[in-house]
């Protein structure tokens, strides 16, 4: 019964005898509820942000020799553990010097666990079960993630959705350390089998994932396949994405723009090292570790990266957002790694100007040449345009490579060199080098004699 249908009562409502309204449930305004599981212990419905248990009077639920045998006190602290609602999650602090156990495993004094439907609590010692957490109203919709992720992750906020999925903040159950997780659905038959999101594609992206490993590529932590659905975790960039900070009203100027370019063009020439093709570099594809200039940045989304293979280094599919893509590829052209050369370009120059180059088709053109209008390029350094220029050059053959690009006097600075080295690397890489003959970037210590050894492809 509602709280609406007390307030207009029937006159035969009104006669009913106490013991008869008593009864009368009333409405529930509890967000979860600790279901006992020890004989002489109440459930507790939770109302409130926080609760706690312990032998303390101040505690919300008291142990006492009436309700816990007295061999048994003396595991329990005077508060053992403390539950806090914080938004969508739930939250349980163990305070305890004897323990306080979720699920049998011991979560650990002064540490931090994610409360989740159907936990189990036990104090003092692991048979000491007490509570199992039932969530009531609908804090999350953690059955949004497939039964064994679930165990381990509570799910949060939406962080964005795009056309065949969405990517959703999550929380390691154990650790609190968050992830996001992003939800791929399946394309059916019906649907297609040439779209981003058919199961050859998706296998694809995730074979990628697991062969990437390098600080400058958003690492996968799990992954769980389902009949209609893959959810991948993934590394949680808590800055955003590149655009963002671009567009802010206090713009990046050239040297800091320079620093996050050259973290983005270590992580490309490690993808080609690898012969992968990224197929979709842009600024929303580039994410922040945090919101501010001197980020650790990372590449993301490989839905439509590709293997490239030695006897097949090219493809002619059309694919990536419009204003970014290559010439070649809009001309269904054969094209390679230098069609990712071309986006880097796109995003230098929309760094450096917040614009872009080329708004319209003329870029097709074999005569299109970039130009530096407004205001904003007045401060902008020759060598940054002359490096611009290279990249976006529509010839394939005359546009720079990788490694002259990585050697280019407009990268060649020592002091940022060695700024992206320490943010990368640790306190102890000093200068971030380029080797151009394995398409890798390396880190030099101060205190090695040499470098370390190259690497070839073949490694």
């Amino acid at each position: 019964m509602s709280c609406q249908s007390l307030d207009t009562q029937t006159p035969d409502l009104l006669s009913l005898t106490p013991a008869t309204k008593a009864n009368i449930i009333q409405p529930i305004h509890a967000w979860g509820r600790l279901y006992s599981t020890y004989l002489h212990l109440s459930p507790v419905d939770l109302e409130v942000e926080s609760y706690s248990l312990g032998r303390a009077e101040s505690c919300d639920i008291i142990i006492t020799q009436d309700n816990i045998p007295i061999h048994r006190i003396v595991a329990i602290s005077k508060v053992h553990f403390v539950i806090t609602k914080e938004d969508s999650l739930v939250l349980i602090k163990d305070m305890s010097k004897n323990g306080t156990y979720l699920n049998g495993n011991l979560i650990g004094k002064g540490r931090t666990n994610i409360l989740q439907n159907d936990d189990e609590i036990a104090i003092g010692f692991k048979g000491l079960k007490v509570y199992i957490f039932k969530i009531i109203c609908d804090l999350d919709d953690n059955k949004y993630l497939p039964e064994k992720l679930r165990k381990k992750y509570q799910i949060s906020k939406l962080l964005g959705r795009g056309a065949c999925g969405e990517v959703k903040l999550c929380f390691e159950k154990e650790t609190l350390r968050p992830f996001a997780v992003k939800k791929i659905v399946k394309a059916t038959p019906l649907n297609g089998k040439n779209k981003i999101n058919c199961p050859e594609k998706i296998a694809r992206e995730i074979n990628i994932l697991r062969a990437l490993q390098h600080p400058g590529v958003v690492s996968m932590k799990d992954i769980e396949d389902t009949v209609d659905s893959v959810f991948i975790i993934l590394e949680y960039m808590e800055g955003g994405e590149l655009n963002g900070l671009v567009e802010t009203t206090h713009p990046i100027n050239e040297a800091q723009a320079k620093q996050l370019f050259y973290q983005i063009a270590v992580a490309v020439a490690y993808l080609h090292s690898n012969g992968i093709i990224h197929r979709d570099l842009k600024p929303e594809n580039i994410l922040l570790k945090t919101p501010y200039p001197d980020s650790i940045v990372k590449i993301s989304d490989f839905g439509l990266s590709r293997f490239l293979d030695e006897e097949n280094d090219f493809q002619r599919t059309v694919c990536g957002t419009p204003m970014y893509v290559a010439p070649e590829v809009l001309r269904r052209e054969l094209y390679g790694y230098q069609a990712d050369i071309w986006s880097l370009g796109v995003v230098l120059y929309f760094m450096l100007g917040r614009d872009l180059p080329f708004k319209h088709e003329r870029r097709l053109s074999q005569t299109s040449q970039v130009t530096f209008c407004g205001d904003t390029w007045l401060s902008i350094s020759e060598d940054a345009k002359d490096l611009v220029r290279r990249m976006l050059t529509v010839d394939v053959r005359e546009r720079i490579k990788m490694d002259d690009l990585m050697v280019h006097p407009w990268i060649v600075d020592t002091g940022m060199l060695n700024k992206v080295g320490e943010l990368l690397y640790g306190e102890h890489s000093t200068f971030a080098a380029y080797d151009s003959e394995s398409d890798e970037s390396i880190i030099v210590d101060s205190d090695d004699e040499a470098p370390p050894p190259k690497r070839s492809r073949t490694d």
